[in-house]
């Protein structure tokens, strides 16, 4: 009877002590969400503190988010100012994500997708 009995105690012993152990585990956290638009599909804003509405669908309610001081903005992978983003993605029609926090609403980032910069000499 212990042969059976034995194994079966260990097995649910580890089982026991796996959970344990993932209850320690931290959470997944959510710190922003984020939208996808066109640019010729959104009106950017030309200053700062300003407010940009969006939807993250097209029958969803629209959203007010918030442009701030600590917003950056990104064409490709380089940050650059707010006048420079705006006349670069009004030029031209490009994949934006607008990354804000779900909280407060306040956009962290506009990334400009595809979009390179010349690097000055």
């Amino acid at each position: 009877m212990w042969n059976r009995t034995l194994p079966l105690l260990a097995t649910l012993a580890l089982v026991a002590t796996a959970h344990a152990q993932d209850e320690r585990r931290p959470r997944y956290v959510t710190i922003e969400q984020a939208i996808e638009a066109r640019s010729d599909a959104l009106r950017l804003p030309d200053r700062t503190p300003a407010t940009l509405i969006a939807r993250t669908c097209s029958t969803c309610p629209e959203m007010n988010l918030q442009v701030s001081e600590k917003t950056q903005f990104v064409l490709g992978k380089t940050v650059v100012k707010q006048s420079e983003f705006n006349e670069r993605v009004r030029r031209e029609a490009v994949d934006l994500g607008v990354f804000y926090n779900h909280k407060t609403f306040e956009i962290n980032r506009l990334v400009a997708f595809g979009v390179t910069v010349a690097r000055a000499k």
